[in-house]
C-alpha cells in the first residue's frame, strides 16, 4: 500500500468535524440533511466532508431515492481504515462536542427528521 493511502486516512480523520461525522454515523446510516442538521452545516460543506471520508475509504454511500445515504465502511478498499475506525470507536465519547452532537441527532430522529433548534452557546 503507497503511503498516500494512509495520508489520506489520517488528514480525513486529523479534522474535527469529520471526526464528528464519523463519531455520528456509529449510530448508523445518515442522509446529508440529518449531518447537516444536526452539525448546523452547510449542504455543501458536509458533502465535502463527506466526499474526503470517502475517497480516504472511511465511509460508504448508497442511494435511497434521490437522497444519498451514508455509513461507516464495509469495504476494505484502504487498509488503514479499518484500523483508524475500530480505534475511533473508542476515542471522543466524552468530548462535549460529540456528546451534543449524539442528543441533537436523538432529537432529530424523535421528532421525525425536523431540525431541533440551534444552541444560543455555540
Amino acid at each position: 500500500m503507497p503511503i498516500s493511502e494512509y495520508e489520506l486516512v489520517m488528514k480525513a480523520v486529523g479534522d474535527g468535524t469529520r471526526a464528528r461525522i464519523l463519531k455520528l454515523l456509529e449510530n448508523g446510516e445518515l442522509c446529508v440533511s440529518d449531518i447537516r442538521k444536526v452539525l448546523f452545516l452547510g449542504q455543501s460543506t458536509v458533502s465535502q466532508h463527506l466526499s474526503l471520508l470517502r475517497k480516504a475509504g472511511l465511509v460508504d454511500i448508497r442511494r435511497q431515492g434521490r437522497r444519498s445515504v451514508y455509513s461507516l465502511t464495509a469495504c476494505r478498499s484502504n487498509r488503514y481504515a479499518a484500523p483508524m475506525l475500530a480505534l475511533l470507536l473508542g476515542w471522543l465519547g466524552d468530548d462535549s462536542r460529540v456528546r451534543a452532537d449524539r442528543r441533537r441527532l436523538a432529537r432529530l430522529a424523535k421528532a421525525g427528521g425536523s431540525a431541533p433548534a440551534r444552541p444560543t452557546d455555540g
